[in-house]
């Protein structure tokens, strides 16, 4: 059998004799301390470097701000240390109870319940249990505080404003206090598109909780709108000019602003400054000659009541009258005015004197039709017309008609707030109508009638207006009012509605936000806000509780039991399909859950699962070449001749001793056959930092001794012995099982890779193997072992070796053979293909 690379990792003793499958001939039985290369060899792992002795145990998570500046926070029971990478001697900050106000830090029996999210310097931290706090890092310090949920109604209006509302809370979190007490506290926690993203409360355990954009504690839901509305009464009245006095036309003007009362008064026309306030009480005045009259203030008088006609009115208006003939002409040419029912049309325009610009309406008139319309401008609401228009046309009274009733009331009819009717109420009081019939074209349904005004007429009517100054203005008060709904900016919260009890149990964002529950995993796109909440169920796997983690374009995380990792990633049509990753190695999860888990992204894929019993297993992840290589690590271990019933349990809990290794006599003592290797370390907790060199660095707890460790694994590292440290003579700190090699101090593990049964293509016939070759790279040599009989054979060559090296094979035609490539010294080897030469 040629084993050319071993880039399936270790695989499950069910794919014995499964030689139709072609990860069999590039896996392994075993691989145990060994890393697999990306392009298929194995290489010793490096040795693990001790950092500081710990005061207890914990949990390792990383805190990254780049790669020159991250940070290791290490959870133990009621306190949290935080090492700056590179500066291990003492942590830059500790927190404990005393440093937190509103609740307490976490025990040791919930510091694997914390979920956690990071924000360029900010960490967000959710329990359960706890109010969720926050750990920042400012400029000079960091700090550690209870996130302060704000929930307060953020109010907008103009800047010129204050508004007089006073501010209210959310009336949807007051109810139910969601993430502010007992029982709403979140255990789920992101950061997505500038969100804090919250989830799974105790009483809501499928909710989740999006801040507003952009302010990470903000989740008030909607805002208020304030805005003001100007409530208009048209009065005609004369002005002087340079008075502030105003005179009412008539008592039928002063009864519209009769009633006094505590508001403000102001007056909108291009005769007084903007703003101007009329003055109260009471509003209605009487001069000496009993006239009725309003008073302005006093520094306000009227200006520039007088005005000339400005040149380019009547060319303008000859040209409004044009294009109103020409539209009437294709009218009548396309029969659209053809009987008698039509009748008469009139045309009316306004034209707005004041600031240099008109603006033109027009009155579309069907006499057997006396419900239809006029449309000054872009009038919102129609205005009705009276049955008997034609005849006030007939006798003149039409102009003051549409004066009194048309132009002014139909502001009133129509809703004052809306743009068009804000431009009229500002220049109402400069209107001058002018009416024109239509009667250029000859039409047997249109009556001959001559215009109402030539130029010369209509200019003198406008000039008398003025030097009378009898004019209508608006008198308007100001009152606020607000209206409330939620913006794409604000907070917001929405159930996923499985139909079931599916609590959420953790948040990972990968395009979009992957939401990992009891029994399923949904997608919610990243275009989601306050009016587009939306949430896709994909699949139906179920989760447990550690969050998935977004490795490239997949997130990848254990289902319920931590006894299967799934790999979740989009396809073609970008929804979401999943591979369970530790289906052809099932044991390296059955042996024990997984309890935690991290990654290194550089310079390739690989993650680092902490299992239950203190082992922890590997995965070179690469899915683009379709690459799952499982592997071990195993730390500093002792070889004894004198074995204990405690050897053999721990023996047997990390799967070292093998069969007709040792047995147990009847009596208290038991008798060794062969000597047993006992593992003395057991990882605790891992996370990963970038490294400086292009290698990603791994931390680690690990208790040895009775004694908890931080130490340092990394891909590149040159040193192959555990828990290692500089030797000066000095042993304080390690047992008499630690070894000194080349200056460095520190315990010896052993790196062993078990074949494949090797077997025969034809029948599953198993066969002998002769010699094994294999191809070595810059390696120190390892010897090889057979089995079943455990017969081994010693590699000897010049070292460190860079070729093919042939080793005898012992083994026999009777049972399956396996062989063993077994290194046990504190130096490097590389393996980059084996041949199992059969006979």
């Amino acid at each position: 059998m040629l084993i050319t690379n071993f880039a399936s990792g270790e695989l499950s003793k069910t794919l014995f004799g499964r030689i139709d499958l072609p990860q069999y001939y590039s896996g392994a039985a075993r691989l145990e301390n060994f890393d697999v290369i990306p392009t298929g060899g194995i290489k010793r792992r490096s040795g693990m470097k001790r950092l500081q002795e710990l005061d207890a145990n914990g949990r390792l998570i990383p805190f990254i701000v780049n790669r020159e500046e991250s940070y290791i926070f290490i959870f133990s029971d009621a306190q949290i240390d935080i090492y700056r990478a590179g500066s291990w001697e003492q942590p830059v900050k500790t927190f404990t109870n005393e440093d937190i106000e509103s609740t307490t830090l976490y025990t040791e029996n919930e510091i694997y319940d914390i979920q956690y999210a990071q924000n360029q310097r900010i960490m967000v931290i959710a329990h359960p249990e706890h109010p969720p706090i926050v750990i920042e890092f400012t400029d000079d310090d960091i700090t550690i505080n209870t996130l302060e949920i704000k929930i307060y109604i953020k109010q907008e209006h103009a800047p010129e404003l204050e508004s007089t509302f006073e501010q209210e809370e959310d009336k949807y979190y007051l109810e139910k206090q969601y993430l502010m007490q007992e029982g709403q506290y979140p255990r789920c926690v992101t950061f997505f598109n500038g969100r804090l993203v919250f989830a799974a409360t105790e009483r809501d355990t499928q909710r989740l909780f999006f801040s507003a954009a952009y302010n990470y504690n903000d989740f008030s839901t909607y805002k208020q709108f304030i805005i003001e509305i100007k409530n208009y009464v048209f009065v005609r009245v004369k002005i002087s000019n340079g008075s502030c006095k105003i005179q009412l036309y008539d008592d039928l003007e002063a009864e519209k602003i009769a009633t006094p009362d505590t508001k403000t008064y102001y007056i909108e026309t291009r005769f007084f400054p903007e703003g101007s306030i009329v003055l109260i009480p009471p509003m209605i005045r009487f001069d000496e000659n009993g006239n009725k009259y309003i008073e302005m203030e006093s520094d306000k008088p009227a200006q520039n009541l007088l005005r000339s006609m400005p040149e380019n009115i009547e060319r303008e208006l000859d040209e409004k009258v044009k294009e109103f003939n020409e539209q009437n002409e294709k009218l009548i040419n396309k029969g659209r005015v053809a009987s008698q029912s039509v009748g008469q049309e009139v045309a009316v325009y306004a034209i707005l004197i004041g600031a240099s610009f008109y603006k033109f309406g027009e009155i579309m008139y069907h006499q057997n039709q006396p419900t239809d319309n006029i449309r000054p401008g872009t009038l919102s609401e129609p205005y009705p017309l009276p049955w008997n228009i034609g005849q006030m046309i007939d006798d003149g009274t039409a102009r003051d008609y549409l004066i009194n009733e048309i132009m002014i009331n139909s502001l009133k009819y129509s809703n004052t707030t809306t743009s068009y009717n804000a431009d009229i109420a500002r220049i109402v009081g400069d209107w001058i109508p002018i009416i024109k019939k239509h009667n250029k074209y000859e039409h047997p349904d249109l009556p001959k009638n001559p215009y109402y005004g030539t130029m010369p007429e209509i200019r003198a009517q406008i000039l008398r207006l003025y030097a009378a100054s009898e004019i209508y203005i608006p008198i308007y008060t100001i009152e606020q009012k607000k209206d409330e709904y939620p913006t794409p900016d604000n907070g917001f919260m929405f159930e996923i509605a499985s139909g079931v009890n599916d609590a959420i149990r953790w948040l990972s964002v990968n395009r979009g936000i992957i939401v990992g529950t009891e029994l399923s995993e949904w997608f919610i796109p990243p275009d989601v806000h306050s009016t587009n909440t939306q949430a896709v169920k994909c699949s139906s796997y179920g989760c447990d509780y550690i969050p998935g983690e977004a490795i490239g374009e997949s997130t990848c995380f254990f289902q319920t039991g931590r006894r299967s990792l799934v790999e979740y990633y989009p396809n073609e049509y970008n929804f979401f399909r999943a591979n369970n990753m530790a289906m052809l190695s099932t044991q390296m999860l059955h042996e024990s859950p997984a309890k935690e888990f991290d990654y290194t992204a550089a310079p390739f894929t690989k993650l680092y699962i902490t299992r239950d019993d203190g082992q922890m297993v590997t995965l070179l992840y690469d899915r683009s070449s379709g690459t799952f290589a499982w592997g071990r690590i195993t730390t500093g271990e002792v070889t004894r001749d004198t074995i204990t019933p405690e050897d053999i349990e721990r023996a047997k809990k990390t799967h070292h001793s093998r069969k007709n290794t040792y047995e147990i006599s009847p009596g208290p003592f038991i008798k060794p056959k062969k000597l047993v290797r006992i593992v003395e370390g057991e990882i605790q907790s891992a996370a990963v930092l970038p490294g400086e060199s292009g290698f990603d660095e791994v931390f680690l707890i690990v208790k040895r001794n009775g004694g908890f460790y931080l130490e340092l694994l990394k891909e590149d590292g040159d040193v192959y012995l555990d828990s290692w440290g500089e030797y000066n003579g000095d042993r304080t700190g390690y047992t008499d099982d630690a070894i000194v090699h080349e200056g460095k101090i520190g315990y010896s593990y052993t790196s062993i890779i078990t074949s494949m049964p090797i077997q025969a293509n034809h029948k599953l016939k198993q066969t002998n193997i002769k010699n094994l070759n294999i191809r070595f790279c810059d390696s120190y040599m390892p010897f090889t072992r057979a089995l079943p009989s455990e017969n081994e054979n010693s590699i000897k060559r010049p070292e460190p070796n860079s070729d093919v090296v042939q080793s005898y094979f012992p083994g026999g035609w009777n049972k399956n053979l396996q062989f063993e490539i077994i290194h046990e010294k504190p130096t490097r080897c590389c393996i980059l293909a084996v041949y199992a030469e059969a006979e």
